[in-house]
């Protein structure tokens, strides 16, 4: 069986896993009986210290590779065994409680920005099984989301710019600059990239070549990640539900 994500929740060969907990209680990732409800397994997320109010699983799950990968509030990322919870490995990336997305993971890496104390945020890729750094470039932020496609990594930077870069080497290939933060996960379908940006706009960027195909304004963007579908592109904006036709 694939894995499918539904809300926060992955399911799995025959299992749900979900993140619990992140204010002023200690989180875990449960593996769940999808039929039954029963637990199979939970991994108690280490508490970093006493009173810290960000323990807990701040982010969706993302699952590939026979692992499950987690972030909690005080910037750990853990990739832990499907089926047994067993930590594989853990990696800082240093989110400081803000809000993260899950990481992306494809073709045998993981996918994440990081914020380093007192320096630029980066964009890292991590070998699934190691969990070793295998290239890391600036131009990414540890609260943007990442995109994996047509061997592109592509994320949403502070600098109000997306980035695009090869997936196998993290060499720069392509950048655009939006007005704002672009936070949210952008999406890429039928060659082109769609990702909104907190000044109120949705993109569509050439994927092969980071050339503007268009923009529509949309309003309150912050979080909102798009959907392709059937020849159009669905957005949620400040007035409700958006379609716009991507030909």
């Amino acid at each position: 069986e694939s894995a499918r994500r539904e809300g926060e929740k992955y399911f799995a060969d025959g299992r749900v896993y979900v993140g619990t907990g992140m204010i002023e209680r200690q989180g875990s990732v449960v593996a769940l009986d999808a039929e039954s409800g029963k637990r199979i397994w939970e991994y108690a997320i280490p508490k970093a210290g006493e009173g810290d109010l960000l323990d807990g699983v701040s982010a969706d799950l993302a699952f590939a590779e026979g692992k499950v990968f987690a972030i909690s509030g005080h910037g750990k990322l853990y990739a832990l065994e499907a089926s047994t919870g067993r930590q594989c490995w853990r990696l800082n990336v240093d989110i400081w409680g803000s809000k993260p997305v899950p990481p992306a993971v494809a073709d045998g890496k993981v996918f994440v920005g990081v914020q380093d104390r007192g320096g630029p945020d980066k964009l890292v890729a991590i070998n699934v099984d190691t969990g070793r750094v295998v290239w890391e470039c600036s131009g990414g932020s540890a609260v943007a989301g990442v995109a994996v496609a047509s061997g592109l990594a592509i994320t949403g930077s502070e600098d109000g710019s997306l980035h695009a870069v090869g997936a196998r080497s993290g060499e720069a290939k392509w950048s655009f600059e939006t007005g704002d933060f672009s936070k949210a996960v952008p999406i890429v379908a039928d060659g082109m990239v769609y990702a909104t940006s907190e000044d109120g706009y949705l993109y569509a960027i050439n994927a092969g070549t980071g050339a503007e195909g268009w923009r529509i304004w949309i309003g309150d963007t912050t979080w909102r990640v798009p959907a392709a579908s059937g020849g159009f592109v669905y957005v949620s904006g400040s007035e409700g539900l958006v379609a716009i036709g991507n030909a």
